[in-house]
């Protein structure tokens, strides 16, 4: 597996591979790999013949009372990872190489920053559309208790993992009264509260049920609608989803 710090010499990369008829895929991450992460390595590998990860934590998507300064950084175990998975090329630049000094264009989503993480964290969704233009969707991976794999996690006390389970369980609850034929929003959110409400030291941030291609909120939903669920366990915020179906 190669290794680059500049963005030149990865396009020069990557446009080789393409110059051979490769089809590239690209993995972009923060680090602090988890096998969450490396699902997404492998599903790129099934899908491409040349495979491209990054590790950038980039500051643009965090806020000025976030985690960045804190933000776990594992990079020598993350590189074995990723060699160890087959990968390709590693591109893993500095701040200043993302963003030299008089760098002003952003990527903002109009009518989607604004809603769910990006309401409750201006900015956000910006710093993630401008590192990340295009992604491709795959299964969340969990933990064998629901809990939604997170490199904030490590962030958790023994008790706070424990009560961190509240947010699966919610969006479980949703979906099996949905399977059983409720299609209120208003009810099926209402729900999920209740579950909530189980963990008295678990703050909920929002609960939404939401179209997800516009991330609008429904009155009444149906296969394809997303639920999503942000909370504060202990001082960490943890988000999760799923698409009903």
């Amino acid at each position: 597996m190669k290794l680059q710090s500049r963005a030149v010499e990865t396009r020069s990369e990557t446009r080789a591979a393409k110059l051979q008829g490769k089809r590239v895929g690209f993995v972009p991450t923060m680090g602090a790999l988890h096998d969450g992460h490396i699902s997404l390595v492998r599903a790129a590998k099934a899908q491409s013949d040349f495979v491209l990860a990054s590790i950038f934590v980039n500051p643009t998507q965090f806020g000025p009372n976030e985690d960045l300064a804190k933000y776990p950084r594992t990079f020598e175990a993350d590189r074995k990872k990723l060699e160890a998975e087959g990968v390709d090329l590693l591109f893993a630049p500095s701040v200043e190489e993302m963003y030299p000094d008089g760098a002003v264009t952003f990527v903002p989503v109009e009518g989607i920053s604004d809603r769910l993480d990006g309401r409750s964290r201006p900015g956000h969704f910006r710093g993630v559309a401008t590192v990340v233009a295009k992604i491709v969707v795959v299964p969340i991976v969990r933990e064998p208790d629901g809990l939604a794999l997170s490199s904030r996690n490590a962030y958790l006390s023994p008790a706070e993992r424990k009560q961190a389970t509240v947010l699966s369980r919610a969006l479980r609850e949703v979906h099996a009264q949905y399977r059983s034929g409720e299609r209120s929003a208003a009810r099926l959110i209402e729900a999920a509260r209740q579950v909530f409400a189980s963990e008295p030291s678990v703050r909920l941030d929002y609960v939404e049920i939401v179209d997800r291609d516009t991330l609008e909120s429904v009155s009444q939903v149906k296969a394809g609608t997303l639920v999503a669920v942000a909370a504060f366990v202990g001082s960490t915020r943890l988000i999760d989803n799923v698409v009903l179906t």
